[in-house]
């Protein structure tokens, strides 16, 4: 009797820390795991749309730099319901396109026709460098195309 409640308890336990283990959200790099169809070193930023609806024209060395962190960074699923106040900065070149929704709390998108995923930067400090240079390309009202 002792030997069937032990297994019991044992299968009990072995059950839940599956149920825990399957429903945490996998870590996915960005750029392998999330951008598959796309060639990172082919494509370039081109625009950013600020959250008042500013068109901007992102510089060389800024779409560098954005194209840096996408490459490096670590993401994971999150569930949060219709985020808002959104930054979008559109990717293109012979290595395809895509388009980056950059959301408060270190949150972002990558909209595509099967999935509208939204994912959590891993990184504290990569978000941060994502914001930054956002924020440093809005700054410089050179590169605003709209008004």
């Amino acid at each position: 009797m002792k030997k069937i409640f032990f297994i019991l308890v044992l299968l009990c336990v072995s059950l839940t820390a599956y149920v825990v283990v399957a429903k945490t959200p996998k870590e996915q790099s960005l750029q392998h795991d999330v951008l598959t169809k796309i060639q990172l070193s082919k494509v370039k930023a081109n625009t950013l749309i600020s959250p008042e609806d500013q068109i901007y024209q992102i510089t060389s060395n800024d779409s560098s730099a954005l194209l840096s962190l996408v490459e490096s960074m670590s993401v994971k699923k999150a569930k949060i319901k219709d985020p808002k106040n959104y930054t979008s900065i559109s990717f293109s070149g012979a290595g395809g396109s895509f388009q980056l929704f950059i959301y408060e709390n270190n949150y972002i998108t990558i909209p595509t026709q099967d999935t509208d995923t939204v994912y959590e930067i891993i990184e504290p400090k990569l978000a941060k460098r994502l914001l930054d240079v956002t924020n440093k390309i809005q700054e410089n009202k050179q590169n605003r195309i709209s008004k």
